[in-house]
């Protein structure tokens, strides 16, 4: 199976190389072997291979002793009688600013390249600030027109995003987020499923005093749990606050989680608290240790979302984990795909529920 691979990936170099002269990205004198060796993450020999089985198509000609290679001025003209590669070679993968620090974005930025590069996509990745109700076309248009991506993959973009993304005729996906009333398809978790979860393992503990803030969420997607949280409540016959239970703020910075959650200690004294990521746990852990209060002796803990410097915390934290692999595969397949638009359905992953020790019964002084 070794020689298959090999040729695999000779052929995917030649397809991609082609695939980028017809496109006129590639155009005049080529990169050096070793810059194209570099760029593609492939050996330097099978570049040479490619770039001679390209001269042999007639595509780009040797100029040089060192060789060093040129754009045929009929390259584009003959790039069909060359073997190129499938649709989408330039995928764009887009994360907010607030978010380019997550490490599940990252995780399925790597998975992505190691499963499309041997399929000769190229992939880009740009940090793009959302904001959090301007609509800003001109500004999103200007950051990503230097990348002429053939499609857009965003993690947790929002509803404005996916409807600029719709109406640009771009190819578009989403890693969660909210795609508003787009036809864009949207990969991922349900939110409601994780928090339904914890809710109903936290109430069978006996906890009734529940603190879940909404940090730099969309109105769209905080009045949809804000809604479904109360519900919950209700179901149980316990009071629900939006303003001490969910507290909204626009931002999420450590001094607002902070300021949010002692004012929530100062009325209300929560025994259990939820968050959507390890970082807003980070914020508020400090309050914890200045209040002298013990996981899960004092406060039971849980996190809708998981990260890799959660395994250092003592004790194990209850959170789910994100299927990252399966929704790589799936996007991968989606970036290779034919089909595009409101052709493609959205599709929703299980999580896996991790009870951790950070969930006990409220402590009664």
């Amino acid at each position: 199976m070794d020689p298959l691979r090999r040729q695999r990936v000779l052929d995917d170099t030649i397809g991609l190389l082609a695939g980028e002269i017809a496109a006129g990205r590639l155009s005049g004198k080529l990169p050096s072997s070793r810059n194209l060796s570099l760029l593609l993450q492939v050996s330097r020999p099978k570049i040479l291979e490619a770039l001679k089985a390209l001269e042999k198509d007639g595509l780009i000609r040797q100029i040089g002793p060192q060789r060093t290679y040129r754009v045929s001025a009929s390259g584009g003209e003959r790039v069909g009688q060359a073997r190129v590669s499938p649709v989408g070679r330039h995928l764009l993968y887009i994360v907010e600013e607030d978010e380019v620090i997550r490490h599940e974005a990252f995780e399925v930025l790597l998975m992505l390249a190691t499963r499309l590069h041997p399929k000769g996509l190229r992939i880009s990745s740009l940090s793009m600030k959302f904001g959090h109700s301007d609509y800003r076309p001109k500004q999103w248009k200007r950051a990503i027109e230097g990348y002429a991506p053939d499609r857009v993959i965003v993690w947790s973009g929002r509803a404005m995003v996916a409807e600029w993304l719709q109406e640009s005729g771009i190819p578009s996906l989403f890693i969660g987020g909210d795609k508003g009333r787009s036809s864009i398809p949207i990969y991922g978790t349900l939110s409601r499923h994780a928090i339904g979860h914890i809710l109903q393992v936290l109430f069978e503990a006996g906890h009734e005093r529940i603190w879940f803030p909404l940090c730099n969420r969309s109105d769209a997607y905080a009045d949809a749990l804000v809604s479904y949280v109360a519900h919950a409540f209700g179901s149980r016959g316990l009071g629900f606050s939006q303003r001490w239970n969910m507290p909204v703020s626009p931002y999420r910075r450590p001094d607002v989680i902070v300021a949010m959650f002692e004012q929530a200690w100062r009325s209300m004294r929560p025994t259990a608290l939820m968050f959507h990521d390890w970082r807003e746990y980070l914020a508020v852990s400090s309050v914890l240790r200045r209040e002298g209060l013990d996981i899960p002796r004092d406060m039971s803990v849980a996190l809708m979302g998981d990260d890799s410097e959660m395994s250092w915390h003592q004790p194990e934290l209850a959170h789910f984990v994100s299927p990252l692999k399966r929704i790589a595969n799936a996007c991968a397949a989606w970036a290779v795909s034919e089909k595009t638009g409101h052709i493609v359905r959205s599709l929703v992953f299980q999580a896996d529920w991790q009870p951790g020790a950070s969930i006990a019964a409220p402590r009664r002084d």
